[in-house]
């Protein structure tokens, strides 16, 4: 599997959408792949189940994209669809600092 930290320098974006759009043109692990893991892998993006994403979906405001924070109000998870698929990703510590770096310098 792709380790994106090593794959693309997420630091040199300048904008929060760009960011974004960087981490979410990853290589996404399909739910039909025996190497899918039974759950998020911190800087990976892969595949999801509907009923996850309705879940996730339901808790945020976004139709094809949402965040999922933990107590401290840091970003952990991003979710989206890309096209038919739904997929996440668990943002790695320094990818949650650079989105948190990002959506405050753009504020």
């Amino acid at each position: 599997m792709l380790n994106p930290e090593n794959a693309t320098p997420f630091g040199s974006c300048q904008s929060l959408s760009e960011y974004l759009a960087s981490l979410m043109s990853q290589e996404v692990v399909p739910l039909n792949c025996p190497d899918h893991p039974p759950w998020f892998i911190p800087g990976e993006n892969c595949e999801v189940e509907a009923n996850i994403f309705r879940a996730s979906q339901e808790s945020a405001s976004g139709r094809w994209m949402m965040f999922a924070f933990d107590e401290t109000g840091s970003p952990k998870r991003l979710f989206w669809l890309d096209g038919d698929r739904f997929c996440g990703r668990e943002l790695t510590d320094s990818e949650s600092l650079r989105f948190r770096e990002l959506s405050e310098s753009h504020a």
